[in-house]
Formats: structure tokens, C-alpha cells, sequence
């Protein structure tokens, strides 16, 4: 639903998925487990989902690596449909990472180096050594094309 929002996914494509379940006449809830586990094996590869029916990009960091579908009924799948029509865009993503690595076995999570660094640190870090200095660079680039087109 996040991916969704944030346009990882294509618009509504999820969302339309979850109709597809609810609407009489349309997808059988059995047909739950093996679509979501094709879409989520399609978002740890990346490509052309048959699922959606659209391309995809490669969704890393292991999450979709290994997928358990739940087993639901339609009434189940209605309530996803309400939690997808919702605006994901306003969840703090830091709250995904923290998810992700608390649901690693701990000696999973050290194999894979899985360690969610919150986006306070990382921003302590990248904005005074990356965006600061490029941000410097972008105002001298239109300063000096002020003044070319001035010419």
C-alpha cells in the first residue's frame, strides 16, 4: 500500500487488486495466496508483472524474498481494500525499516548485515556531506546562468 502511494508501484494497481477480491463476480479469495505471492516474487525480481499487468521495479533488501500469503476470506480482503484506500504516503518510512529488522531472526540479521540506521543519523550525516554542498553547487550553476542569459 506504501509502494503504492509513494509510486513504486503503478497508481492504484494494488488498490484495484483488492477490488478485484471484493467485487461479485470477480477474483475468488483463493485466488489471494497465489496472485499476492507472484506479485510479491515479481517485486523482488523486478520486470514485467503478470500480475498487475505493468513493469515493475526490482524492490530490494530482502523483503519480498521470502513470502508468506496469509489465507483470507472476502470480508478479511474488504478491510485491506479500506487500509489501501488510505493515504500511505503520511507513514514515516523509518517505521518500515524498524518492522523489517525486528522481524529478522537475530542471527539472520547479522548474516545479512540488516540493521535499520533511523533516518535521523542517516540525515545527521548525508545532508552537511551530500545535500549541503550539491545545494551549493545548484545555486552558483543559476547564478551563473543568470548572468550568461543576461549576456
Amino acid at each position: 500500500m506504501f509502494a503504492e502511494d509513494v509510486g513504486l508501484l503503478p497508481k492504484r494497481a494494488f488498490t484495484e487488486l483488492l477490488e478485484s477480491f471484493v467485487q461479485p463476480g470477480q477474483a475468488a479469495p483463493e485466488q489471494f495466496i497465489p496472485l499476492l505471492t507472484a506479485l510479491w516474487r515479481e517485486m523482488d525480481v523486478g520486470g514485467f508483472s503478470v500480475v498487475l499487468r505493468r513493469n515493475l521495479p526490482r524492490f530490494n533488501g530482502k523483503l519480498f524474498k521470502q513470502s508468506h500469503v496469509l489465507s483470507l476470506n472476502r470480508a478479511q480482503i474488504a478491510h485491506l481494500l479500506q487500509a489501501a484506500r488510505c493515504d500511505w504516503t503520511l507513514v514515516e518510512p523509518a517505521i518500515f525499516g524498524t518492522l523489517l529488522e525486528r522481524a529478522l531472526n537475530p542471527l539472520e540479521r547479522h548474516a545479512l548485515g540488516a540493521h535499520y540506521t533511523p533516518r535521523a543519523y542517516v540525515e545527521r550525516l548525508v545532508l552537511p556531506t551530500v545535500i549541503e554542498p550539491l545545494r551549493a553547487e545548484w545555486s552558483n550553476a543559476k547564478a551563473a546562468a543568470l548572468v550568461l542569459a543576461a549576456e
